[in-house]
């Protein structure tokens, strides 16, 4: 796997990490960075969603510009809004993007909606963060792949049962092909137990 293991926060700029935006002088190119999601607040708030926002919220603090993408089951979810900087963009869909199964319509509702939104708006951002390898991580790592830019997925869980490019295989609809995509075309992971670099070494 020539993809990478990342520690900590990613900076898309060479000499940036750890650095706060806000000093950058005017010459300087500000990151944009677009994050993926399966599920977002006000819809579902457990801890993969709060970790996001305040993510999100940090790095636009320090001078990024930051999107989220996320899915929205409910007709009242907003489409469209800002939480303080950071703009939130949601596909209404029937159901989450990363069941599959009897599910695959709305995975395949969002594939469209993601590629689309990622491929309009290329020249708008840097990295696309991916929170979670599952099924809804396979547009944009598509995407990234096409246009060269970095992807960066937030693995979720370990172990054989939980870890994320596992659950996906077992996908009877396809599930080798798109997790074999996933891991090949990653840029580099996020991976927070020794369990999940573990696991994903094997692939």
């Amino acid at each position: 796997m020539s993809s990478k293991f990342a520690g900590g926060l990613f900076s898309p700029r060479a000499g940036t990490h750890g650095q706060n935006y806000e000093d950058c002088d005017e010459k300087t190119p500000r990151p944009s960075i677009v994050m993926i999601l399966p599920a977002y607040l006000p819809e579902l708030y457990g801890g993969a969603e709060q970790q996001a926002r305040r993510m999100s919220q940090a790095l636009a603090q320090r001078g990024a510009r930051v999107t989220l993408i996320a899915p929205r089951l409910k007709q009242t979810t907003a489409a469209m809004e800002k939480e303080g900087l950071v703009r939130v963009r949601r596909f209404k869909l029937r159901t989450w993007p990363n069941l599959g199964g009897r599910h695959f319509d709305s995975f395949l509702l969002w594939c469209v909606c993601v590629t689309a939104w990622l491929l309009r708006h290329r020249h708008g951002y840097d990295v696309i963060h991916v929170i979670h390898g599952r099924l809804h991580a396979f547009p944009a790592v598509v995407v990234g792949k096409w246009l060269g830019k970095p992807v960066i997925v937030k693995l979720g869980r370990g172990g054989e049962e939980h870890f994320d490019l596992s659950a996906v295989r077992r996908n009877r609809l396809f599930g080798f092909f798109f997790s074999t995509r996933i891991a090949r075309d990653t840029t580099a992971w996020v991976a927070n137990s020794q369990e999940i670099i573990n696991d994903l070494r094997h692939w």
